[in-house]
């Protein structure tokens, strides 16, 4: 009776073992983990410059940054935010565009209720999406 039950409990072990391992050895589909991972990071590096942008505008309300200064760099975030909008675009992956078509677009935002550091952005995105569309429509 011994030798039976040893051999039940190891095939319970070895069942349990295997249960537990399956979803490691199935792996995951790497074209579509890269694919979620590229737009993610895009995602994320889009979200930087926005936040840079508003952080910006807030620096050079209060006078830290000069009225050069905030030119040259305002112009170097809208530039880096366009391309990061194009390579969203590019891939089908729009997240502004997605929100706008699905009416998700952040409370206050369109209607002039928000903050002066939220008004302050969106005229920086407004702004970055009117030079890509130009850009776009360019060629």
């Amino acid at each position: 009776m011994e030798t039976a039950s040893l051999v039940i409990l190891l095939i319970v072990f070895a069942l349990g073992a295997a249960w537990l391992a399956l979803p490691f050895l199935r792996g995951r589909d790497v074209s579509v983990s890269r694919e979620a991972d590229r737009h993610q990071e895009l995602v994320n590096r889009y979200a930087r410059v926005v936040a840079a942008l508003r952080d910006l505008e807030e620096d050079h309300t209060t006078g830290k940054v000069g009225d050069e200064a905030y030119e040259a760099e305002k112009a170097r975030l809208s530039a880096q935010g366009v391309s990061l909008l194009e390579a969203l675009d590019k891939q089908g992956w729009l997240p502004v565009a997605q929100q706008q078509a699905q009416g998700q677009a952040r409370p206050g935002a369109a209607n002039g209720t928000g903050s002066a550091a939220e008004r302050a952005l969106d005229e920086a995105l407004e702004a970055a999406i009117a030079r890509y569309a130009s850009v776009k429509a360019k060629g």
